[in-house]
Parts: C-alpha cells; sequence; structure tokens
C-alpha cells in the first residue's frame, strides 16, 4: 500500500510530522510503512470511537459497547499498558466529566453540527483533509466551537503549552474558518488522562490572527509541494512504488532532534544510520504496509 497520488492529500497532523522529520513523515503517511502497529494510535481510535458514541447517544452502555468492540478489533496492536480496562476506566471518567463544548459549556444552548466527519478542502493545488470530533453551535450567540479530543498521560502546564505553536490546531481553525465562514469560532483541545480514575481538562487555543494563519497555510503547502516533487515523473504521474523507495531512504531530508521525540525512537532511525546502498533493502524486507485511516 502507498499513498503516490495526486494531488497530495495530507491531514494536518501528517503536514506536521513533514515539518518535523520530512524523511519519517514520507515513508509512514506517503509509503505507508513502519515495523509495528502503534498502540498509542491504537488505544486513541479506541477511546475516540468511545467519546463518540458518548455524545451520539448519551448512553454510557452504548459507548461503552462500541468501545470494546473497537479495542477487540484492535487487539492486535495493543501491549499490556493499553488496556480495555484502562480503555473503560477512562471513559467512565469521561462520561461523568466531560461536557459538550468544554469551557463554553455555560453559554448555551450548544447544537451538535457533526461528530467525526471527515471533511476535505483545496490548500495551494493540494487537498487538506480533516476530521473532527464534534462541531457545535451556538445560534443565539453566532458562535461555533471544534473540540479536539487528545488522550495524554499528562495533563500539565507542559501539555497546554505546545498547543500554542501547534500547526495542527492552526490548520484546524484556518479549515474550519473557511468551511463554516463563522466570525466567532473556537478551537478547543479536550484531554483525557491516560488514568484511572481518569480526568479532563481543557485548553481553548489562541485566537491566531489571518498572518499566523497564513503562515501555518504556507506550512502545509511546502511540506505537500515537498510530497510532489519527489513523486511525480516528468509525465506528471506518479512514479513506481520501487523507485518512490529509493527516492525516501536517501533523498528526503532528516531531522535527527526528532529520533527521539516523547521518548520514543522513530522506528525509522534503523534505515537512517544503515549505509545507503542497504537502506531500500532494509525497507524492502523489515518494514510492514500499515494503511492509514483514511
Amino acid at each position: 500500500m502507498s499513498r503516490l497520488q495526486l494531488p497530495i492529500v495530507l491531514t494536518p497532523t501528517r503536514a506536521e510530522l513533514g515539518s518535523r522529520c520530512h524523511r519519517r513523515h514520507f515513508l509512514a503517511d506517503i509509503l505507508e510503512r513502519g515495523r509495528y502497529h502503534s498502540p498509542s494510535l491504537a488505544f486513541g481510535t479506541v477511546f475516540h470511537a468511545g467519546a463518540a458514541e458518548w455524545w451520539r447517544s448519551a448512553s454510557h452502555a452504548d459507548a461503552e459497547r462500541v468501545l470494546r468492540v473497537m479495542h477487540s478489533g484492535l487487539s492486535g496492536s495493543m501491549t499490556e499498558k493499553t488496556t480495555e480496562q484502562l480503555a473503560t476506566g477512562m471513559l467512565a471518567s469521561y462520561v461523568n466529566d466531560a461536557t459538550l463544548a468544554g469551557p463554553f459549556q455555560s453559554m448555551g444552548p450548544w447544537q451538535v453540527v457533526s461528530i467525526e466527519d471527515r471533511l476535505e478542502m483545496p490548500l495551494g493545488r493540494h487537498r487538506l483533509s480533516f476530521q473532527t470530533d464534534r462541531v457545535l453551535f451556538n445560534k443565539d450567540r453566532g458562535h461555533l466551537v471544534v473540540v479536539d479530543t487528545k488522550t495524554a498521560q499528562r495533563l500539565d502546564p507542559r501539555w497546554e503549552r505546545q498547543w500554542e505553536m501547534s500547526l495542527q490546531m492552526k490548520l484546524y481553525r484556518r479549515a474550519m474558518q473557511r468551511v463554516y465562514d463563522m466570525p466567532l469560532l473556537d478551537v478547543v483541545i479536550e484531554g483525557v488522562l491516560k488514568d484511572i480514575p481518569s480526568r479532563v481538562r481543557y485548553y481553548t487555543c489562541p485566537e491566531w490572527d489571518d498572518a499566523t494563519l497564513d503562515e501555518a497555510e504556507r506550512q502545509f503547502i511546502r511540506v505537500a509541494d515537498e510530497d510532489r516533487r519527489l513523486i511525480e515523473s516528468d509525465t506528471g504521474i506518479p512514479i513506481d512504488v520501487s523507485v518512490a523507495e529509493e527516492i525516501a531512504v536517501n533523498q528526503t531530508a532528516t531531522n535527527y532532534h526528532d529520533c527521539f521525540s516523547y521518548n520514543v525512537e522513530c522506528p525509522f532511525r534503523r534505515l537512517c544510520i544503515a549505509e545507503p546502498a542497504q537502506r531500500a533493502a532494509i525497507l524492502r524486507g523489515e518494514y510492514l504496509d500499515i494503511p492509514s485511516e483514511y
């Protein structure tokens, strides 16, 4: 599997990874390769499924059922730390503590516009694909709130500080401005602690001005432009996978500061420290096809 296709379609998360280390992004997001299925990402998918069902049905039993089914389906990606017990325990805290509109709940009434809908929009000659956990509208105030749920190991000031510079969140705000054309719009991070009992913490992103969002848009386009440059053949169609593999391991930009981000070794460091002539063979022999969700 791979995403050797034109136009380039990226999510905000993938554009952010491309800004951190383009080789890691190209291998994971374009060629869809990896050494293992990420337990953290799988667990996040499980919890999001339960949370989304809670807001759809307002039934703890239904939300837990959906969560258990999802966990069972992804059990091969789980570890002893990402258990069903942890997920259901977090969900129990979540249904008690989470509010539909987060810190803006008291400014209701709130109408649910969407839950886990995926949208696409053009950015430059590329496309931005994004999924919102929930979008809420207050008709009385003309206020739109976008809530993005994140499971986290800690919910402290350091956790909060990361969002002020987040390319992902800036792109969410720019996308929602264009899709809904609402003058009063807030993007809220809903942090859910990975622990039992869990807790919920809300952070409202800055009201970034147009110049800041223009900068984020240019950053997205730079990543997508580089992807296109690498995969587009002379005839204007995507190159073959075998050619893309050689390019990915030898011609992409790297950032050694990202090799141990979040205290976890990058799965592609094995390639980067190998001799260039050996890298493509290692990629083909040791790495799995890991298709993305979209």
